[in-house]
């Protein structure tokens, strides 16, 4: 019953959005225990309060290692097309317009992005094997045929060496798994 206290009341609105295991069985029985239940008096009450808080922090760092790794499932369990999909969408809450561009002849590019008039290609990779130098030479031939100064290539599974030898002295980001993740925060 969400009324017994705050941290019941807490518990009662967040438990659907980050599963009730973790707020039933972790996380709010630490809260509890921190800040509402009247000390023990076989232990001093600071004792009492640094073990609970230890075992909170604990709780903590569970809870953010599974909400990463959600993170990290969701991007790796998606198509081609749906990552760059998902990433268009990413960046057009970052501000820009994004458009996704056909799948066959598109030169390289799977989303053109726009921001202060600013004309960004991206291609996308959603391997999970590194990306080769091949692909960012492939992308850096298409921004200089249509005299567009930027590029990104987003890999989920990283790059090799010779791409970022590649890219060093060009108008070209690298994005992996854990960028992209940071974009979407």
């Amino acid at each position: 019953r969400p009324s017994d206290s705050p941290l019941n009341f807490i518990g009662f609105i967040l438990s659907p959005c980050y599963g009730s295991f973790y707020l039933g069985s972790g996380i709010y029985q630490i809260l509890d225990s921190v800040f509402l239940k009247k000390p023990n008096l076989s232990e001093s009450y600071l004792e009492e309060y640094e073990r609970d808080l230890k075992q909170y922090k604990i709780e903590i760092a569970r809870f953010k290692y599974w909400q990463q790794k959600k993170k990290k499932d969701f991007w790796l369990n998606l198509t081609g097309h749906q990552f760059e999909e998902a990433l268009a969408k990413v960046y057009r809450k970052n501000g820009y317009i994004a458009n996704v561009t056909q799948g066959s002849g598109d030169g390289g590019v799977d989303i053109i992005l726009e921001k202060n008039n600013v004309i960004t290609y991206v291609q996308c990779k959603a391997h999970k094997k590194a990306v080769g130098p091949a692909v960012a030479r492939e992308l850096y031939g298409t921004m200089k045929h249509s005299s567009v100064q930027n590029g990104i290539i987003a890999s989920l599974g990283g790059f090799t060496k010779g791409v970022y030898d590649f890219v060093d002295d060009k108008a070209i980001d690298l994005i992996d798994l854990e960028d992209i993740i940071r974009l979407v925060q």
